[in-house]
């Protein structure tokens, strides 16, 4: 087991359990704190060649590409948020995914991936079986098979169906805290025939699933009902014909003209303030003529030291200072605070450096050469031990979806017309 840190109240939590114990909010990392399991798109890449699979061209499976043409499933990034993506055969795209978890969205394609090369197997092993029958031809695609019991048919095809669908149901149950609403995740942005746009991302707070209603004259996100289950909903979408989903604020604020900046819930400042802040990525944040860095060190349980927090460098002194902590609200401001645009403007030290003219006529050293870096690899270092003292970090676990070069993918057999 290892500790995760709650991304609401700050408390290291044990990562098998679903709630923190200190606030009650749900440990986000829960369902992805698996062994060997790929978290960000390069690793993803990485099991994708360890399985040895055919090119993408042929299994269809695009990593870090968005390919346009039908018969595709993919993920990419773009500014900070990720895709999950499947292009359908009649060339329509239905999003499986849209935001700023990578680890969750690598999660996603990863499971269909898999899913896909059991289905591959299995149609491998049916095309050799029927070849193999007795008086197997052209005008008997059945063969002439010899004469079985009732019960070994009955067992035979119980095997098959085990062969093929137990792995995956296995893998889904140990890699999600709520398997029923994993496999039913209906968030995102509901639409009404009225124009009312309802939210929720799915998630338990507190013990309750949270709906918000976007007031458009005020243009601000209303807290509008909590219910006990995932799939309750508000009496306006009762009816399946009275709404539309959409799982990205881009496709609802082009439909409605919405042209508000605060109309993405992630960045509304009531939704942050009933407790769903996020914290940037460890990155350079250049703000008002100042230089940032945060530095998120999610592995400090495996350390001495947690580094998590804001630095600035000091222009009089030429070195970085401490900041503040990540939930400091009152030091870091509401500019910051509540602007999404502004944490997704972490870049590169190089880049901020070389596209601004003021950042240029001075010369600060890299945040990289602090004591609190060092710290923080340090922490990654004990961290990374520790998954390969635990084998935890080695594919070889997964060598049930190593594909043998006898074998062959047929992108025809994939379900193409499905959302997913």
């Amino acid at each position: 087991m290892a500790k995760v840190k709650c991304e609401y109240c700050g408390n290291f939590i044990l990562d098998t359990e679903s709630v923190c114990p200190s606030c009650g909010a749900v440990n986000e990392n829960h369902h992805r704190i698996v062994d060997g399991t790929p978290k960000t798109i390069e690793q993803l890449q990485a099991w994708y060649q360890s399985r040895k699979l055919p090119p993408e061209e042929i299994t269809r499976f695009f990593i870090g590409k968005d390919v346009k043409e039908p018969k595709a499933f993919g993920i990419y990034e773009e500014n900070g948020t990720f895709t999950v993506y499947k292009n359908k055969a009649n060339g329509s795209r239905a999003i499986r995914y849209q935001g700023t978890d990578e680890a969750y969205a690598v999660n996603e394609l990863y499971l269909r991936l898999k899913e896909e090369i059991l289905h591959q197997k299995s149609q491998n092993i049916a095309k050799r079986g029927v070849g193999n029958r007795p008086g197997f031809s052209v005008k008997n695609p059945y063969g002439t098979p010899k004469r079985r019991s009732g019960k070994f048919k009955a067992g035979f095809l119980i095997f098959m169906l085990a062969v093929v669908f137990l792995p995956t149901a296995l893998m889904t149950l140990f890699t999600t805290v709520d398997l029923v609403g994993f496999l039913n995740r209906e968030y995102g942005y509901y639409v009404t025939n009225k124009n009312e746009v309802y939210y929720t991302d799915a998630k338990e707070y507190n013990g309750k699933y949270e709906w918000w209603l976007y007031d458009q004259q005020e243009d601000m996100w209303e807290l509008h009902s909590t219910f006990n289950r995932q799939k309750q909903k508000p009496d306006a979408l009762k009816d399946e014909d009275d709404y539309v989903l959409y799982t990205s604020f881009l496709d609802v604020k082009q439909n409605l003209s919405i042209v508000s900046d605060k109309f993405p819930i992630d960045s509304a400042k009531e939704y942050i303030d009933a407790g769903h802040h996020k914290n940037p990525t460890s990155a350079y944040y250049y703000y008002n003529d100042d230089l940032y860095y945060f530095l998120d060190d999610e592995h400090s349980d495996y350390g001495s030291y947690d580094n998590t927090g804001w630095y600035i460098y000091n222009t009089k002194s030429s070195e970085w200072d401490y900041y503040c902590s990540a939930d400091d609200k009152d030091t870091i401001g509401d500019e910051l605070w509540y602007s999404d645009s502004t944490y997704r403007a972490g870049r590169s030290y190089e880049t901020i450096y070389a596209a601004d003219e003021y950042l240029a006529t001075w010369t600060p050293s890299g945040f990289e050469d602090t004591s609190w870096y060092r710290s923080y690899e340090s922490n990654e270092s004990a961290y990374q031990q520790h998954l390969e003292d635990s084998n935890s970090n080695s594919y070889d676990s997964d060598s049930d979806y190593d594909w043998d070069s006898g074998d062959s993918w047929d992108s025809n057999d994939t379900d193409w017309d499905s959302d997913w």
